[in-house]
Formats: C-alpha cells, structure tokens, sequence
C-alpha cells in the first residue's frame, strides 16, 4: 500500500501573500518615477543628531535630540540616494564644564558626505536650541549586599555567614546621585539541596544612577558542614560581680546542653569549652528566688536542650 502525504496550509490574507511583490512593484515604480522625470523635489525628513557624549569626567544628563527635521530639495536619483541610506548629520559641540549649555543650532551644523552633496539643505527646522546638562562625575565605595540564598540538603547546615568576595564596590556616578546609593545587591541567586561548600560566582546588579561600577562581578562562598548534634553536661556555672566580702555558692552547681552546628566545630567542643555564668548584680534584687544563667555564644553553635534554666544563689561571709 502506497501512503499519501498530505500537507495542509492555513490560508493566507491577501496581503500576506503578495506584501513582497507589492513593495518591490511599488519601490519599482517610485524607481522609475524619479529617474525618468529628473525634475528637482522638495523634500522633509529626518536625519541623526551627532554629539560626543562620553567623557572620563562627566557626563550628560539631561538628554540631546537623537534627530532632527530638515527641508532638503534635489534631483530625483539624487534625493532617492539620499532617502535611502540617510546619510548626513548635525553636529553639536560643547564644552565639557559642569553646568547647563544652551546650543544654538543652524544650517552651518548640518553636514552631508560626498555622496550627497548634490542634495540641497533648504532649512533646519527643528530643533534650533538644544539645552545641554553636564555633571562631574564621582566615585564612591559602597558595600555589596548578599541577596542569594543557600537552602541545604536535609542533615545539613551553613556555617556561619555567606561571605562575598569583594566585600565593596567602587561605582561612578552624577554628582548629584552620589548620596543615592548606599549599596549594591546581588543577583538573587537561590541554590537548593547543597551538601558541599559552595563557591560560585553571581552578577552585581548596578543601580540605575551609576554610569560604570569597578566589579561586575562578585564570588560567594558558603561552608556547608553536616548537621552535628552533642549532648554535653557537668557543665559548671559560676556567679560573678558578688557582694564584697561574700562567696557566692550557685545551686544546681553545673548545667546541661545540646550543641549543634557543623561537624567540623561541635565535635571539637567539650565542656570546658562553654563558659556559663550568673551576673549576681544584676539580679539580686529579683523578687524572683531563681536566676537565669548566661552561656557565652560560640559562633555558628547553637545551644538547645539547657537544663537547668534558673538557679539559686547562696552567699556565704567569707
């Protein structure tokens, strides 16, 4: 059995069709039309405006016109020419002084190249005066914020902060913008299901008064360790800033706790370790009878489990 290939099409308008033929027979035409005649036209258009807007010190911040309007005449090739590769421009110049310039703009700033030069400039008509803002540009130091995020496998954790290298950014920008950005942020980077320490690279989003910024770049570093819990206990507590003269005695004596963090630190802790203490002065007028204990953080631990909570001190004349 021989199997039939069938292709279906979705009609077409009319103008979808044809719209190539039409322009080239209409292009053709208007070809034909301008050469044959030879007659001279008047003619309105628009051509670019021309400035040197990059400087190392400044820069410009109120707009220039990308265009301008002209009144033009010429011959019908010669007008066509023109028409199609819109060759020609209109130079403004400047000084480049902080400050606001007005620039008077004739038919002395509108230039044609070679090619062009049988094409006659009638009028500039538009615009005549260009206003012209230049601001000094500084640069500032800011910090870079981290606006990624690290999510851990499960029985994993961070250690400590996400740390950025570098930690500041020099960025250039108006004068006027410099108490504007105090800061530069992170691409908002998220990594899931990560057991390992990272190292990654990430975009710094420069903020839209800034012209240029000395990185575009900054790494990210995160220490991921596996979860370690420790049970530890007989941990002493001890009373400072007693009445003079006095022993303070702390009843229960010691403590226990959990430590968790990264295997890497909780497994090198032991009790001696973790200093935990009563600041006496600063609850001896408690109307409470039991006191809390203060532990002393360990960075990237932390501490679960504490019992005893509260206790009671006893003081003894020496």
């Amino acid at each position: 059995m021989v199997r039939q290939r069938i292709f279906f099409t979705k009609k077409q308008s009319y103008w979808n069709r044809y719209r190539v033929k039409i322009a080239s027979t209409s292009f053709a035409v208007l070809v034909w039309f301008l050469i044959v005649t030879g007659e001279t036209f008047d003619y309105v258009t628009d051509i670019p405006i021309s400035a040197e807007t990059v400087n190392q010190d400044y820069i410009v911040t109120k707009p220039i016109p990308a265009k301008a309007k002209i009144h033009i005449k010429g011959q019908g090739l010669a007008l066509l020419g023109f028409l199609l590769f819109r060759e020609g421009n209109v130079d403004v110049n400047f000084e480049w002084t902080a400050g606001t310039q007005r620039i008077q703009l004739s038919e002395n700033n509108v230039t044609f190249p070679g090619s062009t030069q049988k094409i006659t400039l009638i009028d500039l008509i538009e615009p005549t005066l260009v206003d012209i803002t230049i601001e000094r540009l500084v640069t500032k130091t800011v910090p870079i914020i981290n606006k990624t995020e690290v999510v851990t496998l499960k029985g994993y954790t961070v250690v400590g902060d996400i740390l950025l290298e570098p930690q500041k950014c020099d960025i250039r920008l108006p004068k006027s913008k410099i108490d504007s950005v105090s800061s530069i942020l992170t691409d908002a980077v998220k990594w899931e299901k990560i057991k390992y320490s990272l190292k990654e690279q990430v975009d710094l989003i420069m903020p839209q008064e800034a012209v240029d910024m000395s990185a575009k770049r900054v790494n990210v570093f995160a220490d991921v360790q596996k979860l370690m819990e420790k049970k530890l206990g007989r941990i002493p507590v001890s009373v400072i800033n007693p009445p003079f003269n006095m022993t303070a005695i702390v009843i229960p004596s010691q403590l226990s706790l959990t430590a968790v963090g990264g295997v890497d630190i909780v497994s090198h802790i032991t009790e001696s370790d973790i200093k935990v203490y009563i600041d006496y002065q600063k609850y001896h007028n408690s109307e409470r009878g039991d006191i809390p204990a203060y532990i002393e953080p360990i960075p990237h631990v932390k501490f679960t489990d504490i019992s005893p909570q509260r206790f009671k001190v006893v003081l003894e004349k020496r």
